[in-house]
Formats: C-alpha cells, sequence, structure tokens
C-alpha cells in the first residue's frame, strides 16, 4: 500500500507555538522558577484535591524525561504541575481534569515547558509556563480552529494535489467526502478520489487531511 505525507503551513489562522526540541545545546538556561504564580479565578475550585491528576516526575518513573530535563527543571516542573491543573480546572470548559503531563511536542528542552491537560468531558488544554503566570484565558484544542469543517474541504483538495504526478486528473468520487472535528479539536477531512498514473490508468484513492490546532497540516494518501 502506498503511503505519502506532507506537511503545510496552516490555510487559516496561523497558530504560533513552541515545538519539541531534542537537541541539549541550551545548557545554561535557569528555570523562571520565582516567576510563576497562581492567577486567581472567580471559577477555581478550592476544595477539590487534584493530586491524582498532578502527579510528580521521578528520576526513578521517568528516567529518560529526568536526564533530557535535569533535576532543576524537573524540580520546577513539579511544583507548576499543580498550578497547571488548578489552572484549567477554573475553566469553563474543563468539568474535571483527568490527566496532565508535561507535553514532549510542544515543549522547548530547557527553554519552556508546556503542560496538556484532558478533561473528563473530552477537552484538551495546552499552557506554557509563561502562560501560567498571564492572566490571558486559555483555550480548549476544540476552540483553536475557525470555521466549519466544510470549509476545509478545499483546501484538502489542494494538499492532495500537490502529492500527485498529474494533478489535473484529479477527480472526487460522488458521495465520498467527508469532514469533521475532531475530539481533540481537529479537522479531518477524508475524500475518496481518482487520479491517472504516467500509462493513463486511473487509479482508485483515498485521502486523509488532518488540519492541526498547533499549526502542521497533513495529508494521507493511501491507494483503494
Amino acid at each position: 500500500m502506498l503511503i505519502k505525507k506532507v506537511f503545510l503551513a496552516s490555510f487559516f489562522i496561523p497558530l504560533i507555538v513552541s515545538c519539541s526540541s531534542e537537541s541539549e545545546d541550551v545548557e545554561t538556561v535557569t528555570p523562571s522558577t520565582t516567576s510563576v504564580e497562581v492567577v486567581d479565578t472567580p471559577h477555581r475550585p478550592t476544595d477539590i484535591d487534584y493530586s491524582h491528576v498532578a502527579y510528580e516526575i521521578t528520576e526513578q518513573g521517568y528516567p529518560g524525561t529526568y536526564a533530557k530535563w535535569g533535576k532543576e527543571w524537573i524540580d520546577d516542573i513539579n511544583r507548576m504541575m499543580p498550578l497547571v491543573v488548578e489552572r484549567i480546572a477554573s475553566n469553563p470548559k474543563c468539568d474535571a481534569p483527568e490527566i496532565a503531563d508535561l507535553s514532549d511536542n510542544r515543549s522547548s528542552l530547557k527553554q519552556e515547558a508546556v503542560f496538556y491537560v484532558d478533561c473528563k468531558n473530552g477537552e484538551r488544554f495546552y499552557i506554557s509556563q509563561n502562560e501560567l503566570a498571564e492572566t490571558t484565558k486559555v483555550e480548549a484544542e476544540s476552540d483553536m480552529l475557525s470555521g466549519e469543517p466544510s470549509q476545509y474541504i478545499q483546501p484538502c483538495r489542494e494538499m492532495i494535489k500537490m502529492q500527485l504526478n498529474y494533478p489535473s486528473t484529479f477527480e472526487d468520487t460522488f458521495g465520498g467526502v467527508s469532514a469533521f472535528k475532531g475530539t481533540s479539536g481537529n479537522i479531518v477531512v477524508e475524500v475518496d478520489f481518482t487520479a491517472k498514473n504516467a500509462v493513463g490508468a486511473e487509479l482508485p484513492q483515498s485521502a486523509r487531511c488532518v488540519f492541526g490546532t498547533n499549526g502542521q497540516n497533513e495529508a494521507i494518501i493511501t491507494n483503494r
């Protein structure tokens, strides 16, 4: 089965996010231990124990993460984790935090820690250590992409054509297009189509386009 991938910049609202880095070149950066403060909000629960959600990262439990970040950063991350959970628990779109963790994909190693929190109702939130010290409302991932899913069908078609050897032969299959918003906020478009190869044979294929809330878009093409 033939599978191709392409990553493009967002066709819609550009999102600027911290990207994961495996490099440890930045050794002189000191964690901003004293810069993070709890931001009071009228919605914050004061009598709910979220210790089961905000667990501690230890050298024994997470040796890889501990080795990459180092003790000083891990101590700071562990201190921020409960504050992250409390901050998201105060958001009306989160019924109850269930899982909180450090985001490997969005954090910048030894520069900025980014956390994610999953709520019982399926909503996901990302919050950085810098955002933790601000009063700005943290948006749920489901609110990050604007417009109806159907608006992403044409951009998906363009992403598909860019991967074809003969894009002018691209043709949708009748009734073979669907678009929907995933639980994490991503927009997903699925397209059944045909396109011709070098000898003029018409090949039935399918594509799945994912428009990510982090600004990265992906199109995967497979043979039917």
